[in-house]
């Protein structure tokens, strides 16, 4: 009998674990879409390495392919305009961004080249120190040279300011931040409210929300700040990656963003200031399509929804290109159940299952075109309730459903309130 590190044993090994995963596909259960791979929700004992949760994990750093005009990410070659700077440089290197400078005590900048930013947005970049000494910096509402904020970020003590600079500079707010081998900056603007979020090395939890409405529009860049040391000997160097606008800048536009499909008996329209469908047709389905830009290959979509008449279903419609080409994924919150469908001349449903959850319901849907993954949630808004790889369309619009029961009718309409509708992009 081989023994434990003779290559027979090895093989032997491997073909147990993938034997389960071989009868898999054999399943009566299995898809019938051959672009579909569902994730199971019961995993046999020793499956292979490669599994749902390595597939997630690596999500994050898949690449983006931006084409939305309202979205910018990484234009580095065309997209940026450096500021005039005696003794500072900058360009492309190793497929990252860089700024130097060879003067002590000095500030080079680089503003992006983007469309109008909408009131509620998110700037974010990676950035690492090459050279010398200094400071770097997420520029946001530039105005001009005398006029925008900085979030300044100081590598080597760990600390960092929000300043505003109006004809001189004021710190808005400082603190301290924990080390990470890469800085990750992020700033959240709400220019409604005048709120300003500050992250570092933490995407997801604020070191600081603060509210200034000293300046209300502009562009984004960065900085870099030399350091005391600073020399044509010993420059000041720092590299840029990552950077993005990660909002495609519709939210909500409910009163002119929206077309609704034709549909007798059926009727749409803003209540209380909420986006409401109705229906008065048994077993029907009416659906109203956002007007938005081309979206990139790595999108969000969020709503809220909750039916306040009647009974039926609702959807969050995702890569719509026609009536007979589409994906929803549809909620029964009677049954508590969903599922994900995709319309193609006909319904196949690509998965579904149950939830236990209260009104009004928080949706969402992820999409990765590079990958073809598609995850679901529902109210929790960090575990996807289910994830699943499909192909079959890979571009289009986003829009909302309302599903008519058995017992609607012209006395018993069935209708459903959205709101907080949002796209985003995603790294």
């Amino acid at each position: 009998m081989p023994g434990p590190t003779s290559k027979k044993f090895k093989l032997y090994c491997l073909l147990f674990l993938l034997i389960p995963s071989i009868f898999d596909l054999f399943s009566p259960n299995f898809p019938t879409n051959e672009n579909s791979i569902v994730f199971s929700a019961i995993r046999e004992p020793g499956l292979p390495v490669i599994s749902e949760e390595n597939i997630l994990q690596q999500k994050q750093y898949l690449p983006i392919v931006v084409n939305s005009p309202t979205i910018f990410q990484d234009n580095f070659s065309t997209g940026w305009t450096p500021l005039p700077e005696t003794g500072s440089t900058s360009g492309l290197e190793n497929n990252q961004y860089f700024l130097n400078h060879t003067v002590p005590g000095r500030i080079v900048r680089s503003v992006a080249t983007h469309p109008s930013l909408p009131n509620v947005y998110s700037v974010e970049v990676t950035a690492q120190w090459i050279n010398g000494s200094g400071k770097y910096g997420l520029t946001f509402e530039w105005q001009n040279a005398l006029q925008f904020y900085v979030l300044i970020a100081d590598p080597a003590s760990q600390t960092y300011e929000l300043r505003v600079f109006n004809n001189g500079w004021t710190i808005l707010t400082s603190g301290t931040y924990p080390a990470f081998p890469l800085d990750h900056l992020k700033i959240e603007r709400n220019r409604t409210t005048g709120a300003i979020s500050l992250y570092l090395n933490n995407p997801n939890t604020p070191l600081q929300t603060i509210t200034d409405s000293t300046y209300l529009n502009g562009s984004a860049g960065l900085e870099l700040w030399s350091g005391v040391s600073t020399s044509p000997a010993n420059l000041a160097k720092a590299s840029f990656d990552n950077f993005a606008i990660p909002i495609v800048g519709f939210q909500d536009g409910f009163i002119e963003g929206w077309t609704p499909l034709p549909e007798s008996g059926a009727t749409s329209g803003l209540e209380n200031n909420q986006y409401f469908l109705t229906h008065t047709i048994p077993n029907r389905i009416v659906r109203s399509i956002a007007s938005h830009p081309p979206l990139p290959d790595s999108y969000a979509v969020k709503v809220d929804v909750q039916l306040v008449a009647g009974s039926g279903k609702f959807g969050l419609t995702f890569e719509w290109q026609t009536p007979q080409q589409f994906y929803v994924f549809v909620v029964d919150p009677q049954d508590q159940t969903y599922e994900l469908r995709i319309f193609n001349n006909g319904w196949t449903t690509l998965t579904s299952g149950t939830f236990n959850a209260p009104a009004p319901y928080h949706l969402k849907v992820e999409r990765d075109r590079a990958t073809g993954m598609i995850q679901l949630y529902m109210n929790d808004m960090l575990n996807p309730l289910t994830s699943i790889f499909d192909t079959s369309y890979m571009n289009g619009s986003v829009g909302l459903e309302l599903w008519s029961s058995s017992d609607t009718s012209a006395t018993i309409p069935v209708k459903g309130y959205f709101d907080n509708f949002e796209l985003l992009a995603t790294p």
